[in-house]
């Protein structure tokens, strides 16, 4: 066989090898994604005064309309920080220990931009506003009047027992924002995961102020 006559054999056959694979690792955008993620958080300024730091965890949706390249994304997300003991010292009694944590709750609606450009990997900005609710509490642990019961014989008497007192506690919920960027590595061809870092601004007495660094999985 000629060589005019089997080159475009060979390019047609070349074309038929490549065009499925191209079209296997084309990324498959839906309108609707989960996401849920865990992070680190480190807070700012004065919140860093006053508590330390601890663990997040968010979970949301995001809705892509059509093929737009920003999305509506509503979060919710949980965390939890123990006072630190100078904050406490102050008010410590010479003879008992109180301790004390922060509850920070918060709901936010929140536009994020990708360029959607189909790639393993991506940048993307975040950023929204929200309702935080923020609740503090001081406790003191000691042991108190009660009733014991023994779970084995099925018996209880009047006794002591170690319990925690609340001495005192205050929650709020109030308007903040939040803004920030993140990278997502493909894993599917509607999924993958995410590595980002977002600050967060709470409109209390004295601004809260925290910084997740979050890992995360969208589906």
């Amino acid at each position: 066989m000629s060589l005019k006559r089997t080159a475009p054999l060979l390019v047609i056959a070349g074309l038929l090898g490549v065009a499925p694979a191209e079209a296997q690792f084309e990324k498959d955008w839906k309108d609707w994604y989960g996401h849920v993620g865990i992070g680190y958080v480190l807070p700012q300024g004065d919140t860093g005064d006053a508590i330390d730091e601890d663990l997040w965890f968010a979970g949301g949706a995001t809705y892509y309309p059509d093929t737009w390249p920003v999305g509506i994304m509503l979060e919710l997300s949980y965390s939890n920080y123990d006072i630190k003991d100078e904050a406490l010292e102050p008010i410590q009694p010479p003879d008992s220990r109180i301790d004390g944590d922060v509850t920070v709750w918060s709901m936010t609606a929140n536009a994020v931009w990708s360029p959607r450009l189909g790639s393993s990997a991506g940048f993307y900005a975040v950023g929204g506003i929200g309702a935080y609710r923020v609740e503090g509490r001081l406790s003191e642990a000691g042991y108190y009047s009660g009733i014991v019961c023994d779970p084995w014989l099925w018996w209880c008497s009047p006794g002591i027992v170690p319990g925690e007192v609340i001495l005192a506690s205050e929650s709020s919920t109030e308007f903040g924002f939040n803004l920030g960027v993140g990278v997502a590595f493909e894993v599917g061809l509607s999924s993958e995961v995410y590595l980002e870092v977002r600050y967060h601004s709470v409109d209390t007495s004295e601004t809260t102020e925290l910084l997740p660094l979050v890992i995360g999985y969208r589906w």
